[in-house]
């Protein structure tokens, strides 16, 4: 379908990566990296964007996003790399890390806005 215009996927989250077995020493995981769910440096940033994808799975801040479709999060695979391979609307399951347990949801994607 074309529709004149770039047209890129959004998860709606601020995020980096980081080495899980660091960050949850005591849990066993075969995840090596993943995608910690932050907020940003000024005040105003948030973690999970309101009534973004993110937010309506359930996400929250300080989660830790581990595998999209079964495809684990890595330095050459990360999150952003990962969702834009897809497009707005498709659904995905996403496999988390929060207090410690590993958790699934599905999300679907939507377009990208200009969040100024």
């Amino acid at each position: 379908m074309t529709v004149g215009r770039i047209v890129r996927p959004w998860l709606g989250v601020r995020y980096v990566l980081v080495d899980v077995k660091k960050e949850i020493p005591d849990i066993m995981s075969e995840y090596n990296i993943g995608a910690m769910i932050v907020r940003g440096r000024n005040p105003k940033d948030v973690s999970v964007f309101q009534d973004g994808p993110a937010e309506k799975a359930g996400l929250k801040e300080s989660d830790i996003i581990v595998a999209i479709n079964n495809n684990p999060i890595s330095e050459e695979h990360g999150l952003s790399e990962q969702i834009f391979s897809l497009k707005p609307g498709d659904q995905i399951q996403l496999t988390y890390i929060r207090n410690k347990k590993i958790e699934n949801t599905q999300a679907i994607l939507s377009e990208y806005q200009d969040l100024k």
